[in-house]
């Protein structure tokens, strides 16, 4: 890991920042009150004086589907001995019983793999010569209830997956809220060791969208 020294957030100015904005990654579509979010927090950067537009970067279905292949590669060993080495398994996991169905790859088909992934990567680093953030949903489901897992809220792991390929940072806050008063999260991404610019962004977002509110359980 080379030892970047990170930047000061407080040093950023919004105002003259090039935002992307996409509500759809081309795998899977968000719910229509998702989407008014990510909207509403692209217009709270756009009033902060950042220049917004629409756009995503290439090849981020491909970026998915080499991310989630790589998570499984080994079979899901590894993430079962996470699940076992921090408790947060049980008899009846869900996320287990699925691990426990994949096939470990072999050899060949994992250095294949591995090239795919830094083709992915290729592929996708050039958006940054055009932008400064990116701007975008987190998943395409709203809040469930604890244990379960509708066959939307896997795929829609698509939209945080492929940067955690890539290694961009990223964060998520919150930017509006269900019926229930349940948050809505936003997704903000910057290039490679612009840290900086992801906690201005939020920080920024939170100023203008109310920050955390306790939502009503019911």
């Amino acid at each position: 890991v080379i030892p970047m020294k990170l930047r000061n957030p407080a040093a950023i100015r919004i105002r003259g920042l090039r935002v992307a904005l996409y509500t759809d990654n081309g795998v899977v579509s968000p719910v229509p009150e998702i989407v008014a979010a990510v909207k509403e927090a692209a217009a709270a950067l756009r009033n902060a004086g950042a220049q917004v537009t629409e756009a995503r970067p290439e090849g981020l279905a491909e970026a998915a589907e080499s991310a989630f292949a790589l998570m499984s590669g080994d079979g899901g060993a590894t993430l079962i001995r996470v699940l076992e080495r921090w408790g947060t398994d049980s008899a009846n996991s869900e996320v287990r019983a699925s691990l426990e169905q994949l096939t470990p790859m072999a050899t060949g088909e994992f250095t294949a793999l591995l090239e795919r992934v830094d083709r992915a990567r290729e592929a996708m680093l050039p958006f940054f010569d055009r932008f400064d953030l990116i701007v975008s949903p987190v998943n395409v489901e709203l809040a469930v209830p604890h244990g379960t897992a509708p066959a939307r809220v896997y795929p829609g792991l698509s939209y945080t997956v492929p940067f955690n390929l890539s290694g961009w940072p990223a964060g998520v806050v919150r930017a509006g809220a269900n019926g229930n008063g349940l948050p809505i999260g936003v997704q903000v991404i910057a290039a490679p060791w612009r840290e900086d610019l992801v906690l201005a962004a939020l920080t920024t977002l939170e100023s203008a969208l109310g920050g955390w509110k306790a939502p009503r359980i019911v």
